[in-house]
């Protein structure tokens, strides 16, 4: 069987909700499953500017990019009628803030919904551990930025 390698890449989406932040995701394979949203790099495409696209195409929202969260790795067989062949995926996530767009627009042919959720059920929605992880890690690095934010206003004075 043929292994094929393959790049994407996508993103934390953030905003911050009525009560508390909030993170978008997409509902796919028939709303069987929820995912953050990611795909493909294309030829000559940065992983950060395949983030944004895909973050846009999948959503119909436009982030702005805080910080790279790292990446997960797995392998699968891809199914094509009688053919397969062996995958191994590399997936960049990068956190990003809401900075416009209209979720009502997502991607209808690839995604079968997409909401914003509060960052503690987004995760417990997610079904990889890997992506829970790069969820949590997000919010960490919020929560960091909010510190660093509330201790630079107390020196200021």
């Amino acid at each position: 069987m043929k292994m094929v390698n393959e790049i994407s890449a996508g993103g934390v989406l953030v905003r911050q909700g009525t009560e508390g932040r909030e993170a978008v995701l997409v509902s796919v394979r028939g709303g069987k499953r929820w995912a953050l949203p990611k795909g493909r790099q294309d030829e000559g495409e940065t992983l950060s500017r395949t983030a944004l696209r895909e973050v846009a195409e999948e959503t119909g929202l436009l982030g702005s990019i805080i910080a790279p969260l790292g990446s997960m790795t797995f392998d699968f067989t891809f199914r094509d009628g009688p053919d397969s062949e062996s995958r191994h995926k590399i997936v960049h996530f990068f956190l990003m803030e809401c900075i416009g767009g209209d979720i009502s627009s997502f991607d209808e042919v690839e995604i079968s919904e997409c909401r914003w959720f509060p960052v503690e059920e987004a995760a417990s929605l997610l079904r990889f551990p890997d992506e829970r992880e790069i969820l949590l890690k997000a919010e960490a690095i919020f929560r960091g930025l909010e510190t660093a934010e509330v201790s630079t206003k107390n020196t200021d004075n």
